[in-house]
């Protein structure tokens, strides 16, 4: 920053760091997290991926360049075969159905499923968030971005309860 010797050198300053400022005041005024979190339990038979009744969704702006930070629990069981969660991002992948495989299991007893088991990805330590940045390879755009959850089961009924979604974009 400047020395300030004279009124003259600060009412020259003034205005730059004003709109400094105001350009910070608007990148903090939007939303860089979002969380869902449904505790009800909810079945589906769909050997395709579909939303259950309750969505979970978030949304979070994004900048051109930035990290997209996601964390997911999902309490799975299902009573044949495998029950998968998708992530989904809307604005990146409109109409391309199910493609964005994130976790699976073949518990046929409650298992909990977490960032810890993303396939897509390779290994996230456990408990840790999984973080892709906002690249050509997904999302590209600054501006909203809308994320959901689809499931699906390979076989049977698969119930999902205890579902946590939480997103943050940490742009930079």
């Amino acid at each position: 920053m400047a020395d300030i010797k004279k009124p003259a050198d600060l009412m020259h300053i003034l205005p730059a760091q004003e709109k400094r400022l105001k350009k910070m005041e608007r990148q903090l005024a939007v939303p860089r997290t979002d969380v869902s979190i449904v505790n009800t339990t909810e079945t589906t038979t769909s050997a395709t991926a579909v939303a259950l009744t309750t969505a979970d969704t978030v949304t979070v702006v994004t900048t051109a360049v930035c990290l997209i930070h996601i964390y997911v629990v999902v309490t799975a069981k299902t009573t044949a075969g495998t029950c998968r969660v998708y992530l989904f991002d809307h604005d990146a992948n409109a109409g391309a159905g199910s493609t964005d495989e994130i976790l699976n299991t073949s518990s046929a007893t409650d298992d909990v499923l977490a960032t810890a088991d993303f396939s897509s990805f390779g290994n996230v330590p456990s408990g840790t968030p999984i973080t892709f940045p906002n690249t050509s390879t997904w999302t590209t755009a600054a501006g909203a971005h809308k994320f959901s959850l689809k499931y699906l089961t390979t076989s049977g009924t698969a119930t999902f309860r205890n579902r946590k979604l939480f997103a943050w974009a940490q742009p930079f």
